[in-house]
């Protein structure tokens, strides 16, 4: 019903440059914003290489990228999400062409739209998805901080996979939090590969890939961490969710009956 629906007021959480002005007024902590335009795709970028930063940073259309055209580039100036270093052309080029697509309807486009999708096709069939406010937005460019793994995330890697040195050398973790009525009822933990589980709102996971049994009966005496005693540092899985759940229920204006927050 409200893919269809033509109220603007919608149209602010689709444009990432306009819900991140939403989560700074409402002091949602946030990636810090190196550059937003709604009127050029233009990169701030003077040098013929891209910049090398700190923390890294990353560069993605402000909608309709469709996972596409977004580039994470590390201090070193890899990209995290191919492993290879891109140029300065070659993410000015990426960027023109998402600007170019947000003005246009990806329904309309061959082997893009929503209808093309193997998740949603079998939902959709016999209607159209045209989601009327993500069509309608402006285009934009942001370029924002590079985010790290969450520490459960990044011993994860450390310990069981082997293979994490600390430095972010792919995508980080996600919580996808889905808030009903200004509370959060439960939270998809991924990456773009892994499923790491399911968060429910009092804390207690499930399916999860991330806590080993045998972390849990470290510092747990069983599965349920949610039931946690122990006073380590290294166990305070509840102090994080709950820090979690607290910017998710913020960023969430009142009168919302749903919004998924990442």
């Amino acid at each position: 019903m409200r893919m269809g629906s033509q109220r603007p007021a919608l149209q602010g959480f689709q444009q990432k440059i306009w819900m991140k002005a939403l989560m700074q007024e409402r002091e949602v902590p946030i990636p810090m914003l190196i550059h937003t335009s709604e009127t050029s795709p233009e990169l701030p970028f003077e040098t013929p290489h891209l910049p090398r930063t700190e923390r890294g940073f990353c560069v993605k259309p402000a909608h309709l990228a469709e996972s596409h055209h977004t580039f994470a580039i590390t201090p070193w100036g890899m990209d995290i999400l191919t492993g290879v270093a891109p140029t300065l052309a070659e993410v000015q080029g990426n960027i023109s062409m998402a600007w170019g697509r947000s003005l246009g309807d990806y329904d309309e486009t061959e082997g893009i739209g929503c209808a093309a999708s193997g998740v949603h096709a079998p939902h959709i069939q016999g209607r159209a998805c045209t989601n009327w406010a993500l069509y309608h937005c402006p285009p934009g460019l942001v370029i924002e901080e590079l985010v790290t793994p969450s520490p459960w995330y990044a011993n994860f890697k450390q310990v069981l996979l082997s293979d994490f040195d600390g430095l972010v050398s792919e995508p980080p973790d996600e919580i996808k939090c889905h808030v009903v009525w200004g509370k959060v009822f439960v939270a998809e933990w991924v990456t773009p590969k892994l499923m790491l589980g399911y968060i429910f709102r009092h804390g207690f996971v499930m399916n999860t890939i991330v806590i080993s049994p045998e972390y849990q009966q470290l510092c747990y005496g069983g599965e349920r961490i949610d039931k946690g005693t122990s006073a380590l540092a290294a166990c305070d899985f509840g102090g994080w969710w709950r820090a979690i759940v607290a910017v998710a229920e913020r960023a969430v204006p009142k009168g919302v009956d749903y919004m998924r927050v990442d």
